[in-house]
C-alpha cells in the first residue's frame, strides 16, 4: 500500500473512531495542516517500531475539540467538563487509538510492530513533526479541528 493511500486509510479510520468511541462526527476538510495547527492546543505523538523501521503519528486537536471528544468518551454534555485538565488527557487517547489504527495499516497483524505509549508535545515540537511529516490531514467537527501526521518509517 503507498504512502499517501495509508494516509487516507488513516484518515477515514479516524473519522470512523471519533464517531464510535465519543460520538463525534468529523470530516476532511481541504485546509493544510501547518495553517490549522495555530488552533490546535493540544498535541501528542505515538511511535511505532519493528525491527529497522520506525514510523510516528501526530495528533493535534483545539480545546474545544478536545473538549467534545473528553464528553463523548465520558458520555456527559461538554458543559459539565471544568477547565482544561481533559484536553491532555483526550489528546493522548486519540493518539493511542489512531497510533493502533496506523499500527494495523502498516501490516501489525503480519509484522512484529510494537505501539509506543502517547507523549505530550509542545506547540513547537509539534509544528516541526507535521511540517517533516510524509502524510498529514485535518478533520473538522462541528467546534474544532484535528491535525492527523504521520512519518513512515
Amino acid at each position: 500500500m503507498s504512502r499517501s493511500a495509508v494516509g487516507e486509510q488513516l484518515l477515514e479510520l479516524a473519522q470512523q473512531a471519533l464517531e464510535r468511541m465519543a460520538f463525534l462526527i468529523a470530516d476532511p476538510v481541504d485546509r493544510a495542516p501547518v495553517d490549522v495547527l495555530p488552533e490546535t492546543r493540544h498535541a501528542a505523538r505515538v511511535a511505532i517500531r519493528g525491527g529497522a523501521e520506525a514510523s510516528w503519528l501526530v495528533v493535534a486537536v483545539s480545546d474545544t475539540f478536545a473538549t467534545d471528544v473528553a464528553a463523548g468518551l465520558l458520555g456527559c454534555d461538554a458543559a459539565e467538563l471544568v477547565g482544561d485538565s481533559h484536553g491532555e488527557a483526550a489528546v493522548a487517547e486519540l493518539a493511542n487509538v489512531f497510533g493502533g489504527q496506523l499500527l494495523m495499516a502498516l501490516g501489525g497483524d503480519r509484522l512484529p510492530l510494537r505501539l509506543g505509549l502517547p507523549e505530550p508535545l509542545s506547540d513547537s515540537d509539534a509544528a516541526r513533526l507535521v511540517l517533516g511529516a510524509e502524510w498529514s490531514g485535518v478533520l473538522a467537527g462541528e467546534r474544532g479541528s484535528l491535525v492527523l501526521a504521520c512519518g513512515l518509517g
